[in-house]
């Protein structure tokens, strides 16, 4: 398999204890790339490293970032390998690859394994990262870098007939934005508002 549009590569493992951790087939393809970014940031495949909080599998897995402690729909088992370029989170339960919705928490059964999704990734990146209006972004001029991942406002699960905008802003910064609407989200009852200004991930 191979990526294209790679702005980041990792090959070192310096998280030993957490790759003796993941299942026989995640360490075969971590063994010969501990994570990436690709398609020029709509892929991104977290590392087992001590440091970069934004590439590392273990803070969003089992630290601080972590997931499951959010969503509804996420068990600490889950294992949050990868994310898209506007902050979905592909996660391996049981041995099957699953994407979180981050906006709204909705968890989709892609019903693969890592291989497998990772192979289907390489070989059909536009219709399963959503590649198109991110190439589009590029086109613009808009663009993001390693540690980075694309705000949009308003946000995709609120339907406008105004054109959304897009800004590049740090990886910890959107999470924080997609938990904090979530949160709103799941407890809105008829006539709630919700606010989506950065005000929101205080």
């Amino acid at each position: 398999m191979k990526f294209t549009g790679v702005i980041f590569e990792n090959k070192e493992i310096t998280d030993q204890s957490l790759f003796d951790e993941l299942p026989a087939e995640m360490q075969a393809f971590y063994s010969q790339m501990n994570g990436i970014v690709a398609y020029e940031g709509g892929f991104q495949v977290r590392g087992c490293v001590n440091d970069l909080d934004w590439f590392s599998l273990r803070k969003i897995w089992k630290g601080d970032w972590n997931l499951y402690e959010t969503y509804d729909s996420i068990l600490p088992s889950d294992i949050p390998f990868a994310q898209d370029g506007f902050g979905d989170q592909f996660l391996l339960r049981d041995g099957l690859v699953y994407k979180l919705h981050a906006e709204h928490g909705e968890l989709e059964k892609i019903g693969i394994g890592f291989i497998d999704f990772m192979k289907l990734v390489t070989a059909h990146p536009v219709e399963i990262l959503l590649l198109e209006s991110f190439k589009n972004l590029y086109e613009t001029g808009t663009e993001i870098k390693e540690g980075e991942l694309m705000n949009v406002t308003p946000p995709f699960v609120f339907e406008t007939k105004n054109k959304r905008t897009f800004k590049a802003v740090p990886v910890r910064e959107r999470l924080l934005f997609l938990k904090s609407l979530y949160d709103q989200i799941k407890n809105m009852k008829n006539g709630d508002r919700v606010g989506v200004s950065k005000n929101s991930l205080n």
